[in-house]
């Protein structure tokens, strides 16, 4: 791994446990043995290395969108929730500190709404796919489907700040894991019996 790497590395761990606000590029060339001026040779700020972390989280994100799964397997629609919860804990940073992010770089601020939007594409589908298969329930109306993919997005854009406060994941299960069945439990009342017992049983396992 080349320096530039290394700081990069660095960077996300310092900004993950400590916070965008209490860490200097000092800090970071500190931590690795380097010189100050050696790491503005490759980030000439903590902006450039925050801009450098979002894009390495944009780009990981990208290609975790487009993989092939089936909306109609329980398990491997939880499993793709799961690594893109897994995906915003790596850079847990850009979500708990989003206001600091975003008054350094106004700019990350649209950028990150365009991954949530596609977050809400990918849901709004999902719920598509589950209407036309028969797993939702009849008595289940189009508000409340609106409704849901509100609460699921709502889920995924705040749960990093909720595990905070109340993280009680089972033993053995990641914070990512146990909330992203959280979110899927959401969907159990809109589901017709069949579903909420085959959904149920994904989420237990």
């Amino acid at each position: 791994m080349g320096t530039k790497e290394k700081i990069l590395q660095e960077a996300l761990c310092q900004f993950n446990t400590l916070g965008v606000e209490l860490v200097t590029t000092r800090h970071i060339a500190h931590a690795l043995s380097i010189s100050q001026g050696n790491l503005h040779y490759h980030y000439p700020s903590r902006n450039a290395l925050i801009e450098a972390l979002f894009n390495q989280f944009a780009q990981v994100s990208r290609e975790g969108d487009e993989k092939d799964i089936d909306p109609l397997d329980h398990r491997e629609v939880l499993i793709s929730v799961r690594d893109a919860f897994d995906r915003m804990y790596a850079y847990r940073f850009l979500f708990k500190d989003n206001e600091v992010v975003w008054r350094r770089l106004p700019e990350m601020r649209e950028k990150m709404i365009e991954i949530f939007n596609r977050l809400q594409d990918r849901i709004d589908r999902l719920i598509e796919s589950y209407q036309k298969a028969g797993y939702i329930s009849e008595q289940t109306t189009d508000a409340q489907l609106y409704n849901l993919a509100e609460q699921f997005v709502f889920t995924a854009t705040t749960w990093l700040n909720a595990s905070e406060y109340r993280s009680r994941p089972r033993r053995g299960m990641t914070e990512a894991d146990h909330y992203a069945r959280f979110a899927f439990r959401i969907w159990l009342p809109y589901l017709n019996q069949e579903q909420q017992q085959a959904l149920q049983e994904v989420l237990d396992r």
